[in-house]
């Protein structure tokens, strides 16, 4: 783990003086085209059909990139990983009062990767955490969280259906009543427009995005089933078909584990559902990954650091995914669902954990 840890620091410098070297700053891309793109929808003549031209996330991500647009770009970055450590520290402190559980989150080779490349892992992350990690004991509060992933819905598609085979009514609706919420938000902020600009608009990027034949430049860090088998050289109508069949099953898998009479420990049943939301959708890179890493070192805590094959396996893929992608293949949804399996064989034995 150290090793992994050591090649990820390395990683992230790389692209942070790769990022320097082309833009004399050390503001990522990803989060400059962010603010950018909040910047034009905001003030720019005709700007809300640029925006959204250019996001590829629905309008209420907006909300969240919005105030980046009233800072200068390194205040913006600094900000943007400020909020996102602490978002994803406080959902952290909800899984354990671990400190070691606490670093190992954030120094993840993810987490490092998230903060290199400007992007929305840590929130999302949080999210997650919050919404999978608190459904039993604070069901209004996992709603909300469940509803603000409508700035990433691909990560909330499994949560409806945790919400239902547990029987959690408060979680389902509290989640509803904030994605509408949500959805509405930006017709005040930016009028109905953006929405209309949107969906005109991105449902033909998105798919020109991911049907790309690989190798893309952006490809490498994904960890999806589809992407996976695209750089297999699997046709794109079969990759489909297959991406259609694991998030089924990853659908029938997650009703299973949330059933109330099903005997998976809490902390065991949030590292497997964060497995299947992430093998369920064919849109998702390494970055959206540290809650992932926080659940299964909670996990370890929880069992005095004896468990430790699924969190290394995390570790060794987070930190070496870019030279199994060139060399290999993307081996992301295989790592994803082996450590799926690694947990699942250990579901019937009890996990200690703080808080959940």
């Amino acid at each position: 783990m150290a090793l992994a840890s050591l090649c990820a620091v390395i990683l992230d410098m790389q692209i942070m003086d790769r990022r320097l070297l082309q833009t004399h700053t050390l503001v990522p891309g990803d989060l400059t085209q962010f603010r950018t793109i909040a910047a034009f929808a905001v003030h720019a003549h005709n700007g809300l059909a640029i925006a959204a031209k250019n996001l590829l996330y629905p309008p209420p991500f907006l909300i969240l990139a919005l105030p980046l647009s009233w800072l200068s770009p390194t205040d913006a970055y600094l900000a943007w990983m400020l909020v996102g450590s602490a978002t994803l520290a406080i959902a952290t402190l909800f899984l354990s009062d671990s400190r070691a559980v606490l670093v190992l989150t954030l120094v993840s080779s993810a987490t490092l990767y998230c903060l290199a490349m400007g992007q929305t892992g840590e929130f999302v992350s949080g999210l997650l955490l919050i919404a999978l990690s608190q459904a039993d004991r604070r069901p209004t509060l996992a709603g909300i969280a469940s509803g603000f992933l409508i700035i990433k819905p691909q990560f909330g598609l499994l949560l409806p259906i945790c919400f239902l085979a547990s029987r959690n009514w408060r979680s389902l609706i509290s989640a509803s009543v904030t994605a509408v919420l949500l959805i509405a938000l930006p017709c005040l902020i930016f009028t109905p427009d953006i929405w209309r600009a949107y969906l005109d608009h991105n449902t033909i990027v998105a798919r020109h995005f991911i049907d790309q034949s690989w190798p893309q430049f952006y490809q490498y860090p994904a960890v999806t089933v589809f992407l996976t088998l695209r750089s297999l050289g699997v046709d794109l109508y079969t990759t489909y078909i297959c991406q259609g069949v694991a998030s089924v099953a990853a659908a029938l898998f997650c009703w299973l584990v949330w059933r109330p009479s099903a005997s998976v420990a809490p902390l065991n049943r949030l590292a497997l559902t964060l497995c299947l939301v992430f093998l369920a959708t064919p849109y998702a890179y390494v970055y959206d990954l540290p809650a992932l890493g926080a659940a299964l070192a909670a996990q370890a805590a929880g069992e005095n650091w004896r468990r430790l094959a699924p969190l290394a396996l995390f570790w060794i893929f987070t930190s070496l995914f870019i030279f199994f992608a060139i060399k290999l293949f993307l081996v992301g949804a295989p790592v994803i669902a082996a450590i799926a399996m690694l947990i699942w064989r250990s579901h019937a034995v009890p996990v200690r954990a703080a808080h959940i």
